[in-house]
């Protein structure tokens, strides 16, 4: 594996010393390096407040990382006192940065290289955005100094793969909608607005989601998770008092704690106290709902007794005839589907358990299974065993993946159908024809919507077309797993062009974007994303 230092951090004009939150301090300043010639040395005070709090030291321009690398490092002059090392890196797919670690703890003193290795799936080429220090534990109040030098990638010799096929699982509706016959709740996340500022734009987002949710006459509503960025009793009183007004009682609450939910105090302290117990269960037309409390990662941190209560319920569930499906929520996912994977729960022992247990249930009783989860930043709908693992992104905060990978601000109507009969044998694994119990839409948000469609196109001739959601600086295509409703004038027939009957003019297939142009004539395509609607007229010529 060949080495290649990628700046020798002996130029300080190009890097910057930033904090998070306000009252962190950081500061940069020129030292003495490993080799003894110029390094970068910064000064960070992790005091004033008990939330989560950073030092970074982050590059002005962009650092691109030659190759395809699988390692990158630096030589750290440690102060010995104990904050978690990171470093984030931005890849060619788009979204918000990727995570390494470096060192879970500067815990030496003197001259030390550390490196992390770099997730494979990443796509290339990568950018190097920033190190840091960060101290997560409220009662560690210090102040150091690390000194860093030699940037410095590792890697072996390029390689072009093909990228991976993407799996479409039919659980999300990517044509139409839920229909008459299903009852429906929704499911928003990751807003992580604080009380600093309550009428930011994450607030605006919330609330905007809320009232797109109700807007769809939900039986009520499910938060899994980050609702807050921070859980000082102002902040729990701010998302108490959004909740009140936008919702207001129309519909039952039901509130999942995230990992922000404990930041600040630490625990959920603040947070129980308005909105009480962390876990609970309850059925709803024949399905078995089991909220978990994931807050510390995992299901074990919250307590041991609710993985206990879980194992009861589910054999409750599997001898009661009026329940014919169970859905677990907590928010963080049992696979993180980024190559990262940093949002997976932390007990793998865990997610492996969740997993047999929710796939011994369903082929055991034939009954569905599902663990709804979110924290990834990315909207995804996976399956294995028979258990269902759809994944909701972020509500407010900007998204983790790229665009065209769930990397989109929005939230989720899920559709059960209450009449749904037990699964025979051979139709309860993954491998087999799923029964269709629960069907989702992920809604984005949508500031604007394009159509992009041919304006003519000849008999026999066929050319793509399809749309895109605007939203802020994202250009989200409506695709997988976007969900959308596709529509057009009488003789446009929607589906394979091998199938269009003799009388169409023209034919599109939403699950390919093909248009193909069949006769002379003129026909309307619209498509409807989240209840913004947009039209086009396309004419079929000889």
């Amino acid at each position: 594996m060949t080495a290649q230092v990628v700046d020798e951090l002996d130029d300080i004009n190009t890097w910057q010393a930033t904090s998070f939150p306000v009252v962190v301090s950081a500061s940069k300043s020129v030292a003495e390096g490993h080799d003894g010639g110029s390094a970068i040395a910064l000064d960070y005070s992790l005091t004033g407040t008990t939330a989560t709090r950073a030092a970074y030291l982050a590059q002005t321009v962009q650092q691109t990382l030659p190759g395809q690398p699988q390692k990158v490092g630096a030589w750290v002059y440690g102060d010995g006192k104990g904050a978690w090392l990171r470093a984030n890196l931005y890849d060619a797919a788009g979204g918000a940065a990727k995570t390494v670690n470096l060192a879970a703890a500067v815990d030496w003193t003197g001259w030390k290289y550390v490196e992390a290795d770099i997730p494979p799936g990443l796509a290339m080429p990568l950018k190097f955005f920033r190190l840091y220090v960060v101290e997560t534990v409220p009662t560690r109040q210090y102040s150091g100094r690390i000194v860093v030098d030699d940037l410095t990638v590792r890697r072996a010799p390029s390689v072009t793969l093909a990228p991976p096929a993407k799996v479409v699982d039919p659980m999300v509706l990517t044509d139409g909608a839920i229909g008459p016959n299903r009852w429906k709740f929704a499911v928003l996340s990751d807003a992580q607005f604080t009380a600093d500022a309550p009428e930011s734009d994450m607030v605006k987002q919330a609330r905007r989601t809320i009232r797109e949710a109700l807007a769809q006459s939900p039986e009520f509503l499910v938060i899994n998770g980050d609702f807050v960025d921070r859980a000082f009793a102002n902040d729990i009183a701010l998302a108490k008092r959004i909740l009140d007004e936008e919702v207001g009682g129309r519909v039952p609450v039901h509130y999942v704690p995230g990992n922000h939910e404990s930041y600040g105090p630490g625990d959920l302290s603040e947070w129980s106290k308005v909105f009480g117990a962390p876990t609970s269960t309850f059925d709803h037309k024949g399905t078995r709902f089991v909220l978990r409390d994931s807050s510390l990662g995992s299901l074990r941190a919250g307590g041991f007794a609710q993985i206990l209560d879980l194992r009861r319920q589910l054999d409750d569930a599997a001898r009661n005839k009026e329940i014919r499906n169970v859905v677990v929520m907590a928010h963080h996912p049992i696979n993180d589907p980024s190559p990262t994977a940093n949002s997976q729960l932390a007990d793998r022992k865990e997610a492996e358990l969740l997993v047999r247990w929710l796939g011994d249930f369903r082929a055991s009783t034939g009954k569905g299974a599902a663990y709804m989860a979110a924290h990834a930043g990315t909207f995804a709908a996976t399956r294995t065993d028979g258990v269902l693992l759809p994944l909701t992104g972020n509500a407010g905060k900007g998204p983790t993946g790229a665009p065209d990978a769930g990397g989109f601000t929005g939230w989720a109507l899920v559709g059960v159908d209450g009449a749904a009969r037990v699964a025979e044998a051979p139709y309860r694994h993954w491998s087999s024809p799923e029964s269709g119990w629960l069907k989702l839409e992920l809604r984005p948000h949508v500031d604007a919507l394009e159509l992009n469609v041919p304006g003519s196109l000849k008999v026999n001739a066929s050319a793509p077309a399809g749309a895109t959601v605007v939203q802020e600086n994202r250009r989200v295509p409506v695709a997988f797993p976007v969900s959308a409703d596709w529509s057009g004038s009488a003789l446009l027939h929607l589906g394979p062009a091998r199938e269009a009957p003799f009388w169409s003019i023209a034919a599109f297939d939403p699950a390919t974007g093909q248009l193909t142009g069949l006769r002379p004539g003129t026909v309307t395509l619209t498509v409807n994303v989240n209840n913004t609607i947009k039209s086009a007229p396309i004419t079929i010529t000889r």
